[in-house]
């Protein structure tokens, strides 16, 4: 072992002999505490403190309201609880602290606005305090109860507290929708829409001179249906058929069969399409062709020349047989 060596095994070996020395004098010194004395032994307690924790007395006093935290000190949950809200179960050999506040109180009765009534009065009432504060933003954000059933939106509300509350809300008058409002007075009567008188069974609508008034006395059309029926009639130019009001858009077709007794037809009327002088765009807006109909007509145009008839449609791929003859009644040269 060189000089080195015995020099540090030296200094270590001291430093373990004064840290043995010190541990040995702080233990030999330090008196060991009496156990802390129980919550009845009231007037033990500041004695004990102020024997083993001088020190507390002063950061954490012994006041009216019980014993605050102290080192050594523990009560449920990790909470501060005074000695009021605790009772012992001296049928128990472990004491066994129970909650003395019981079952909460039955909610309250009386007359409110869920526009001004305050958390106090809605407490009261039996709402949690997160639906208070919810009732609260809903508030601060401009929104209003207008009607008793608005209320029933409220986050966490249950069928108990809704039969509860329901009979007690009461808005202003402020508050509520003028509809509202004009039926509850003595002087109120119902606007209601005349109801449209339908056609006697017989009765024939000419078809592609009859305005939605007309179209809304057969029935089964109403307005909505109505105006689907002559918008199509205008685009098409015309019907030469009741039948083909099964091909107008969105109306079902059972009812368009049992509406096309009441109709009658007038071919003359329609009115056709000088399709040797209609731009592409103009084409493609009839019902019965799609645009590369149209574009193979103005092609067909373009290379060839003016239509002379539908038959020579035939040769394209884009006509079939239905097609040509559907565009027949609309078509001129």
């Amino acid at each position: 072992m060189t000089r080195n060596e015995r020099r540090n095994q030296l200094i270590l070996t001291m430093i373990i002999l004064v840290t043995v020395g010190i541990m040995v004098t702080f233990f030999w010194r330090t008196e060991t505490p009496e156990p802390l004395p129980s919550d009845e032994e009231d007037s033990l307690y500041a004695e004990w403190l102020s024997k083993y924790h001088p020190d507390s007395s002063q950061v954490r006093p012994y006041g009216e309201r019980g014993r605050k935290s102290y080192p050594g000190r523990s009560y449920p949950q990790g909470k501060h609880y005074t000695k009021k809200h605790y009772e012992r179960r001296s049928s128990s050999k472990s004491p066994t602290y129970v909650g003395v506040r019981g079952d909460s109180p039955a909610p309250a009765s009386f007359a409110f606005d869920p526009n001004t009534a305050d958390s106090t009065e809605l407490l009261a009432l039996g709402l949690s305090p997160y639906q208070v504060r919810n009732v609260y933003k809903y508030r601060a954000k401009g929104g209003r109860y207008h009607r008793k059933e608005d209320f029933h939106r409220l986050y966490g509300l249950t069928v108990e507290q809704w039969q509860h509350l329901e009979p007690l809300i009461v808005i202003d008058e402020k508050y509520q929708y003028v509809a509202d409002l004009a039926e509850t007075s003595p002087h109120y009567v119902k606007d209601s829409v005349k109801r449209v008188v339908k056609y006697d069974e017989g009765v024939v609508v000419p078809l592609n001179r009859c305005d939605t008034s007309d179209l809304q006395k057969v029935p089964g059309i109403g307005s909505y249906y109505a105006r689907k029926i002559v918008g199509y009639r205008d685009a098409l130019g015309g019907f030469v058929s009741a039948e083909q009001l099964t091909e107008v858009k969105d109306l079902p077709r059972e009812v368009a069969e049992e509406a096309t007794r009441w109709f009658q037809t007038e071919p003359s009327l329609v009115r056709k399409m000088a399709v040797n002088e209609m731009s592409l765009s103009q084409l493609k807006k009839h019902p019965y062709l799609s645009f590369y109909q149209a574009k193979v007509i103005t092609e067909h145009r373009r290379l060839y020349g003016p239509l002379k008839s539908l038959d020579d449609l035939k040769l394209y791929e884009e006509f079939t047989e239905r097609d040509i003859e559907r565009l027949r009644p609309y078509i001129q040269f």
